[in-house]
């Protein structure tokens, strides 16, 4: 028995199957870490659906009572909304009336708006999309201060 082995491993037959097993097993372990991260790059850098029309008419309520509402036909009604908080040089306290919105396409960034317009001036109010469900949010400040306020559906 002990010469069979010993003549076996001489020839090589054994190492060369040691060989094929463990190229195979490398070839698994790549195909398995290269699905991995190719899964987890695209959720990643997986872009959040645009936004349609459909997905924003309703009720938003802010965290003070602010309330906006968009309606099929493209009209608005808010009341108490900050728009100070925004444009204080158009602005000066919470804005209540109406207007018409219209709902952009994502720009270059994937950002998208929905502008509410007052008087030929219109406001942006941004949507985030980052999460199952879509929150409005209006900049508090510079964007690059990173202050928001958020509407959340009603």
């Amino acid at each position: 028995m002990a010469e069979a082995l010993t003549a076996r491993t001489r020839s090589g037959r054994g190492s060369r199957t040691v060989i094929a097993l463990s190229a195979v097993g490398v070839l698994v372990v790549l195909l398995v870490v290269g699905v991995l991260a190719t899964v987890t790059h695209r959720a990643l850098l997986a872009e959040p659906p645009v936004a349609t029309d459909a997905n924003v008419r309703g009720e938003w309520q802010g965290p003070d009572g602010a309330v906006l509402t968009l309606r099929p036909d493209h009209t608005f009604d808010t009341r108490r909304l900050p728009a100070q908080l925004t444009a204080p040089e158009r602005f000066t306290r919470p804005w209540t009336g109406s207007g018409t919105w219209h709902l952009a396409e994502p720009d270059r960034y994937d950002v998208q708006s929905i502008s509410v317009i007052v008087d030929s001036y219109a406001l942006p109010l941004y949507l985030d999309r980052s999460q199952d469900s879509i929150r409005l949010y209006l900049w508090i400040g510079l964007p690059q201060e990173g202050k928001r306020y958020f509407l959340d559906r009603a």
